[in-house]
């Protein structure tokens, strides 16, 4: 609720943050081309010191009455060399809730899937047709709101597929206005308003 969220004082957060983020059994995962033994003792100097000023009961402050079985502690350590490379491309796109948003939306929902996330998108079949992306996402309407909103697009690639991928976004960019078909545009807008049915619907229901 709006009392609960605003109750909160800059002490109680500090107080619930050294309770319930600790260091004991966390783990981090690195991927590159890394010395492992470098990498080791430099995790050891940046998080030697990081150490919880208040570990809670969990019987005491959960209420938990079954007993807590602790797992072995293991450790496993791969070393392995990836030279993956990110491509990164971005740029202002339009405010929320303006007729350009709305428009940017539409578009949003050709270009990456949108918010269904589906696979009738140019960004599926530029992956499913190259091959080249371990990772690849984009939105024109990125952060939208009172300010402008973003349009980028990230992905991830080996080294030497690096020219030919850029290539291919690029190409991907600039030729989608002109190859937008009316379908397209009919698919994409039923796709939204469902969603944003099932968004109030969802609201609605919370609310009662």
């Amino acid at each position: 609720t709006i009392d609960s969220v605003t109750s909160f004082t800059p002490d109680k957060i500090k107080k619930l943050y050294e309770n319930y983020i600790l260091p004991c059994d966390m783990f981090t995962i690195i991927i590159g081309n890394i010395d492992q033994k470098v990498m080791i003792e430099k995790m050891k100097e940046i998080f030697s010191e990081w150490a919880a000023k208040h570990i809670f009961t969990l019987k005491n402050e959960l209420r938990l009455n079954q007993k807590i079985i602790l797992a072995e502690k293991k450790q496993y350590l791969f070393q392995t060399n990836k030279e993956q490379t990110i491509i990164l491309f971005g740029g202002l796109s339009a405010k929320k809730y303006t007729k350009d948003y709305f428009a940017l939306l539409i578009a949003d929902q050709i270009f990456s899937g949108g918010s269904s996330g589906g696979m009738h998108s140019r960004l599926f079949a530029l992956r499913e047709k190259t091959g080249f992306f371990y990772d690849i996402s984009v939105s024109l309407v990125l952060v939208a709101g009172v300010a402008v909103g973003m349009f980028v697009v990230k992905a991830m690639t080996k080294k030497e597929h690096l020219n030919k991928a850029e290539k291919f976004i690029r190409e991907l960019i600039f030729d989608f206005a002109d190859s937008i078909v009316k379908e397209e545009v009919i698919f994409s807008k039923r796709l939204l308003l469902y969603s944003f049915a099932q968004k109030t619907e969802t609201k609605e229901y919370l609310l009662q």
